[in-house]
């Protein structure tokens, strides 16, 4: 039998992956040069996942697929809003900007977006999660465990030198280790 958690984790880890080639890629093709997209050191966004594993999780339940396009489109878009608040409020800069797409609010989310991923949370909930589950079930639950741990301690990994980066902690976190370094010389040596 599959563990759920581990499934729900590494398909988490391909949504992301794939919204990261697609950023990418669409970006690189509007602005006619590379541009790398994303918040993490690593090729993933997060925001892709989760609007996919929302969509999933939340509202895989729901069978009528233009009820489930509504609740797709507005839970991906509270998602989009609520991570592009925290983005700019934690590190005073925005990863996207939608001021020059229509019926936009603050550049934050915008209606062509919110369509598209209506449309993707029907495509994840009846199409690519099935599928991707059914691919999932050549691994032996205890390869799927390994790898979504692996994914979820790179993952972490790359989060916290992303907000090292962002934040500009690097005295900050290369003091803390000098003091704990400190601290635990003088522990070691004081017996």
């Amino acid at each position: 039998m599959m563990n759920l958690v581990s499934v729900a984790v590494i398909s988490f880890f391909i949504y992301a992956f794939c919204g990261w080639i697609w950023e990418t890629v669409y970006c690189s093709f509007i602005e006619k040069r590379f541009e790398r997209r994303g918040f993490l050191f690593g090729p993933i966004c997060p925001i892709y996942g989760a609007g996919a594993m929302g969509s999933v999780l939340i509202l895989g339940w729901i069978e009528n697929p233009v009820l489930l396009f509504v609740a797709g489109a507005l839970l991906a878009t509270c998602i989009e809003f609520a991570t592009a608040r925290a983005l700019l409020i934690g590190f005073g800069k925005r990863w996207w900007n939608y001021s020059h797409m229509p019926l936009n609010y603050k550049g934050y989310i915008c209606a062509p977006a919110t369509l598209l991923f209506g449309g993707f949370s029907v495509a994840c909930v009846h199409l690519l999660q099935p599928a991707l589950i059914q691919s999932l079930h050549v691994f032996e639950p205890h390869t799927l465990s390994l790898v979504a741990a692996t994914l979820l301690v790179l993952s972490s990994v790359d989060f916290l030198c992303s907000v090292e980066r962002e934040l500009g902690l690097a005295l900050y976190f290369g003091y803390a280790k000098n003091r704990i370094m400190y601290e635990l010389h003088n522990y070691i040596y004081s017996r």
